[in-house]
């Protein structure tokens, strides 16, 4: 049976009792059997007290439970089905993705657990095989369960852990084996059954391009009247325009898919979807199979080949269901089916899953369709571990180890071009001149061809498929370190997988030959076109007769309440520094105050006045992540229209963030941003793009 867990009420709890078994078999172990049939493969869920199981359609299962860390905390055990798989355990807390030790200890022993790159949003670490399995009997029999994260820690329950390891022995058929997770024995691994075979969708092929998706055609009038569309909205009580969240995607050269809007929540959207044919004729509303309901309103729906739908329990998006079905050639049918019905703090790729398909591992939520475009061009950046990446306005992408003072940089770079190659640079921090680079990966040695076009301290560099040879390793790798002649330092490789598998999703390219982790055989059609970059044009320029150097600042600009808390926040500056004054236009004066000084950074207030400094106001700027308010180092460069900042994280330059505005009939335009939030030797022509603009 699967245990009833409709979308409506999402957390509802599942039977199965309170502390009992619940069917479990007495200690009598089985016969031995030459070829024991498959594991049930039935997808079920059962709560044991304080501890929820669920077992998909393989036979795989998970028994987690969790509880108030800091946000929400878990602790989670995973035992795949069939003789010769090995056991997991994961715990973790939302929120704590830099955290660096996680420890779990049972009746005060204390188990050492590993960082692992499962999720970039959760501070998570487990370990497998023996090591797993000692802390699992460790949590069978105790009474104690606390985790450990850095400095904060919390206990979590035991409760129920015997019985739902007792039910997934039982289930996968492990009592009284060597394998048995809880009540072990002597009869051989080869008395367990094999895996479920998982069910393989005849997927049809991924031939038409998805760029319609963000400019659709006009909507078909026999869509807009339908009535299951008036039906949902007077429901939810929504009154939105048919063309507020118009969904459209391109099924077939006579199949397209619609969805219009029927309810927006705090962090759910709803839509109701209909196939027609390419003329918006046949219509007919799209309902597709869950494993234990019909859905018939879709919520978070991604739209494409490969249809999601995610109902988020709470904005954490800790809890709640994630279905997807794929594209076939008897019409979508059910790929994968995610289930978290308590919010304990676990990311949608832990979460448990019942159904899946050939080709789907159970740790990928796959909540973002390759085949849909992405969603938005912005620029981020993001920590993993240690190792951090950045993508741009362009979506050209970076990633590059984080662990200041080590001695040694790895900096990789992927362009958003569908056909783009991969860029590797490493060096090190004391370099020898004219020697050589190479990169030792689990003592294997990747030479790097020697560079001093970037950085006069020269550097390592490959490019393509050499580039992509070493990724590959990297991405495996227990130790790494690049060397220089006599210097060499390592470098550090918890999170560079999740960096790598952030950079695919950002870019579209996850599932498609040329992505650097998460590589698969879908066309490179599937990946979006590069945007556009902006297209800046400088304001003419005008005469600055009277400014430049030497100007004294205006006294309406001195008077400025803003610029005397500054400078009394920082008292006197103890070496003099220059006032920046430009004409901008001819009714537009650009005046710079400092008011702040450090070893190798002076900070300045930017104003723009009318003529002769009257009625000043305080330029604030955008910049690619965050507005700028107070500028750090800036030069205005009257000839280009340039004004430009560079704020500098260390004395040696090894990182900060450099920002450049043109002055154009408009105002000031962001140019270009770059930024190294980490100080391991990277110099600014490396640094990684933020902004960029033509």
């Amino acid at each position: 049976m699967i245990c009833s867990i409709t979308i409506a009420a999402l957390l509802a709890v599942c039977g199965g009792g309170s502390g009992a078994a619940g069917g479990v078999a007495d200690a009598t172990s089985p016969a031995p059997q030459t070829r024991p049939p498959p594991v049930n493969a039935t997808p079920e869920v059962r709560t044991f007290r304080d501890w929820r199981v669920a077992c998909d359609n393989s036979g795989d299962c998970i028994a987690l439970t969790g509880g108030d860390i800091g946000a929400a905390a878990f602790v989670r055990l995973r035992m795949p089905a069939g003789p010769d798989a090995e056991p997991e355990v994961v715990a973790g807390a939302w929120g704590l993705e830099t955290a660096e030790r996680f420890e779990l200890s049972i009746d005060g022993a204390a188990h050492r657990l590993t960082m692992t790159p499962l999720s970039e949003w959760a501070g998570i670490a487990g370990t497998r095989g023996t090591p797993a399995r000692a802390l699992i009997t460790a949590m069978g029999a105790g009474r104690d369960l606390v985790l450990s994260i850095d400095d904060s820690s919390g206990s979590l329950s035991l409760a129920g852990v015997s019985a739902a390891l007792l039910w997934i022995d039982e289930r996968q058929g492990r009592l009284g084996t060597v394998t048995a997770l809880l009540r072990r024995g002597d009869h051989p691994a080869t008395n367990v059954p094999p895996p479920a075979m998982l069910p393989e969708i005849d997927a049809r092929p991924a031939s038409i391009s998805q760029f319609t998706r963000d400019n659709p055609p006009p909507l078909p009038d026999s869509v807009a009247s339908r009535p299951e569309i008036k039906t949902c909205r007077e429901d939810w009580g929504y009154a939105g325009a048919d063309e507020d969240g118009l969904l459209y995607a391109e099924l077939g050269p006579e199949t397209r898919l619609w969805g219009l809007r029927c309810f927006l929540a705090a962090y759910n959207t709803g839509h109701v979807l209909f196939l027609t044919d390419h003329l918006g004729g046949g219509v007919r509303p799209l309902t597709l199979a869950g494993l234990d309901e019909t859905i018939e309103v879709f919520t978070n729906v991604l739209p494409g080949y490969t249809l999601t739908n995610t109902v988020r329990a709470r904005g954490l998006g800790d809890c709640g269901v994630i279905q997807q079905w794929r594209w076939a050639r008897r019409g979508f049918e059910l790929a994968l089916e995610k289930r978290m019905d308590e919010c304990w703090g676990l990311p949608p790729e832990l979460w448990p899953t019942l159904w899946r398909t050939r080709g789907i591992v159970p740790w990928q939520a796959q909540a973002q369709p390759v085949l849909n475009p992405v969603e938005t061009a912005a620029p981020a950046e993001r920590l993993f571990g240690h190792w951090g990446a950045a993508c741009n306005n362009r979506r050209d992408c970076f990633a590059w180890n984080t662990q200041p003072d080590s001695g040694s940089w790895i900096r990789i770079a992927m362009a958003a071009d569908a056909d783009a190659a991969p860029e590797v640079l490493a060096g090190t921090i004391r370099s020898t001149p004219g020697a050589g680079y190479e990169v030792h990966v689990d003592g294997a040695r990747y030479p790097l061809d020697l560079s001093t076009e970037l950085m006069r301290e020269g550097l390592g560099r490959l490019h393509g498929q050499a580039a992509r040879r070493l990724i590959t390793a990297l991405a495996d790798a227990r130790s790494v370190d690049v060397s220089n002649g006599a210097a060499s330092g390592p470098v550090p490789v918890e999170g560079l997988v999740r960096a790598l598998q952030w950079i695919d999703r950002s870019q579209g390219r996850s599932d498609t030959p040329t992505a650097l982790s998460d590589r698969g055989d879908q066309p490179s059609t599937a990946i979006p076109a590069v945007p556009a970059l902006p297209a800046i044009r400088p304001a003419p320029a005008v005469d600055q007769a009277g400014f430049g150097v030497g100007s004294a600042l205006p006294a309406t600009v001195s008077a400025m309440p803003d610029l005397v808390a500054c400078k009394a926040e920082w008292g006197e500056t103890y070496r003099p520094l220059k006032v920046i004054s430009a004409r901008l236009t001819a009714e537009t004066e650009l005046w710079g105050a400092p008011c702040s000084l450090t070893t190798f950074n002076a900070g300045y207030l930017l104003y723009l006045t009318g003529p002769g400094g009257r009625d000043p106001v305080r330029l604030k700027l955008r910049g690619a992540l965050e507005e700028t308010s107070r500028f750090v180092n800036p030069a205005y460069d009257a000839d280009t229209r340039t004004l430009s900042q560079t704020e500098w994280g260390n004395k040696w330059g090894h990182c900060g963030r450099a920002q450049s505005w043109i002055w154009t009939n408009d105002g000031f335009q962001l140019q270009s941003e770059t930024a190294m939030t980490s100080c391991n030797a990277l110099y600014p022509p490396i640094w990684p793009s933020l902004w960029s603009s033509r």
